[in-house]
């Protein structure tokens, strides 16, 4: 009886969740035009992903496709949408290690450990803000990363990361 109820109990949250990303390939593809959401649909609880080239809209029209991915300008993620994602955002990963975190000094580190980009607090997670713009700060964090690499200069303001999960 106790596993039917759990099992009911995760189904209505999944179908909660589900039915709160309805829409939301079709923002990512306005601001983002080279990545894509995945959303499997499956009798099983899975969760939603979205993969491709982080650029913006703007710089895909401006310089093509082709352009924009073999010159190295866009940003090659992953990203894991969890069922909490309108409170704690998604999970966008640096899918072809593009940051070397190695150059990067600790400060400047945006991270969760391994390829996980720290984009916000947890405290500044909205329903509004949890998909599009952690996307866009991943974005301009890499930007960031790719002027540091040249110029050592590193002018995004950094919050303290680590320890507390509400304090990065």
């Amino acid at each position: 009886m106790e596993k039917i109820l759990v099992k009911n109990i995760l189904a209505e949250d999944f179908s909660k969740y589900y039915c709160s990303l309805k829409g939301i390939g079709k923002k990512i593809q306005e601001k983002f035009p080279l990545l894509k959401f995945t959303l499997l649909p499956t009798q099983e609880i899975t969760l939603g992903y979205i993969k491709g080239e982080l650029a913006p809209a703007d710089l895909v029209r401006e310089f093509g496709k082709k352009t924009v991915i073999k010159q190295g300008i866009s940003f090659p993620i992953f990203a894991v949408i969890p069922m909490d994602y309108s409170v704690r955002g998604i999970k966008v990963y640096d899918a072809c290690k593009r940051i070397n975190q190695e150059k990067i000094p600790e400060k400047y580190k945006h991270f969760n450990g391994g390829l996980e980009i720290c984009t916000h607090k947890p405290v500044d997670i909205t329903p509004d803000n949890a998909v599009i713009d952690v996307l866009q700060s991943a974005w301009h964090l890499y930007l960031e990363y790719k002027k540091y690499e040249k110029t050592g200069r590193f002018d995004l303001e950094c919050h303290a990361h680590g320890g507390n999960e509400f304090e990065n």
